[in-house]
């Protein structure tokens, strides 16, 4: 999934504010604010999407 956020951001009009705000969603604070709303944090995910 990074690849195809990361591919398409590449093209950005802004693409440094792109790859600053992927860096920010894998942050621990956008991690701390996902699970403040019911998500599970992204190594979770991860392990629930992956067989």
């Amino acid at each position: 999934m990074d690849q195809l956020l990361g591919s398409r951001f590449r093209d950005a009009t802004h693409s440094q504010a792109a790859r600053d705000f992927m860096l920010f969603l894998r942050s621990s604070k956008a991690q701390r604010i996902y699970q403040k709303f019911g998500f599970l944090p992204i190594e979770q995910a991860n392990q629930v999407t992956q067989p």
